[in-house]
């Protein structure tokens, strides 16, 4: 009971204090995002056209942000930046605004079938990259190169303690029922069950959960990390500061997911932020930042824009062989959320 009474008055001061700001900001907008996810020359752009600045803040990892949210109530924050398995949560919270193409006609440019597959977003959020997850790893450090999920969850004695896992509980979970044969979206309790247990088994040979920074100091760039379980497009910008780096998606099949940018419900920027989403949503844009931030672009006419290169790199843009098998994350039922997060517990303690 205190602790709802405790949450009430935070939010009422973060209300009270974000009212005040707003009169004194009129001309910024404030974006929550993964860091190194957006091209800060698109954004000197943005300023400079409309004079309308562009804030951002960053979480590092989408169950921190979710929580961020959900002891705000989204307040403080005009566009966050949200993983498609979480949009069904945020509209129930009602913290997410219409988006129409009335107020981002260039929504026009988004192929269709980022809004079919996730039909939650429509109206509601807008694409803005996709990839898969698989596994980085150091060519002139192995002597096993892995082509398997099993590479790392049952890993040869070369890889012990020179692992990276994720620290998302889907990835982490979902992968582990991919490896042992199983959906990733799997609610059945004996499949989890060995899930978690190949989780267990394998943590002695993980040197960290969480996810790789992407610059001369990341792990795996120093050799203190062998394998990783990453995204394909933080691979690649990694490669670009050690060429023995490399990626793979695994033969099981993998996790595809995608990303989408939400104007909150509470912001009082929402015009200013309708005009960044449109701004990104221009054709020359949208492949400026794809090829910045190394992952595929929704945005269908961006693509005559792209370099050859980029467009022909199977990494980028996997062909329909490699996506064999693979899946798109699911919401899932409360109470398998809440086993999920049960057995993160366990494997995390």
């Amino acid at each position: 009971m205190h602790s709802k009474i405790y949450r009430v008055f935070i939010i009422t001061i973060l209300t009270i204090i974000f009212s005040f700001n707003s009169s004194f900001a009129n001309d910024e907008i404030t974006f929550l995002n993964w860091a190194q996810y957006m091209d800060p020359d698109l954004i000197s752009e943005f300023e400079k056209a409309t004079n309308i600045k562009v804030k951002e803040v960053y979480f590092k990892a989408n169950e921190v942000r979710d929580k961020l949210m959900t002891q705000t109530n989204g307040l403080g924050y005009d566009l966050v930046m949200v993983n498609a398995g979480k949009l069904n949560l945020y509209k129930k919270q009602k913290w997410l605004a219409h988006i129409t193409k009335k107020q981002v006609p260039n929504l026009k440019n988004i192929d269709p079938r980022w809004w079919e597959e996730f039909k939650e977003a429509k109206g509601f959020a807008v694409p803005y990259s996709w990839g898969t997850l698989g596994i980085a790893y150091r060519s002139d450090l192995v002597k096993h190169v892995p082509n398997s999920w099993m590479d790392l969850f049952k890993p040869k004695e070369e890889l012990k303690g020179k692992i990276l896992m994720t620290s998302g509980t889907d990835e982490l979970i979902g992968t582990a029922l991919k490896a042992l044969g199983h959906s990733l979206n799997s609610e059945n309790r004996e499949e989890l069950a060995a899930a978690e247990a190949l989780l267990l088994s394998q943590k002695p040979y993980v040197k960290n959960y969480g996810y790789l920074t992407l610059d001369e100091t990341s792990g795996i760039v120093l050799g203190d990390i062998i394998a990783a379980q990453t995204f394909n497009g933080d691979a690649l910008a990694l490669k670009e500061l050690n060429e023995n780096i490399e990626y793979i998606t695994p033969k099981e099949g993998t996790n595809i997911w995608s990303d989408y940018i939400v104007v909150m419900n509470s912001s009082r920027k929402k015009e200013q932020s309708y005009q960044f989403i449109n701004f990104l949503n221009q054709a020359k844009n949208a492949a400026k930042l794809a090829e910045y931030i190394y992952y595929a672009t929704p945005n269908y006419p961006a693509h005559s824009f792209l370099s050859k290169e980029f467009l022909n790199n199977t990494i980028v843009y996997p062909d329909d062989a490699t996506l064999s098998g693979s899946e798109l994350f699911q919401t899932l039922q409360p109470l398998s959320r809440k086993l999920r997060n049960q057995m993160y517990s366990r494997i995390m303690r």
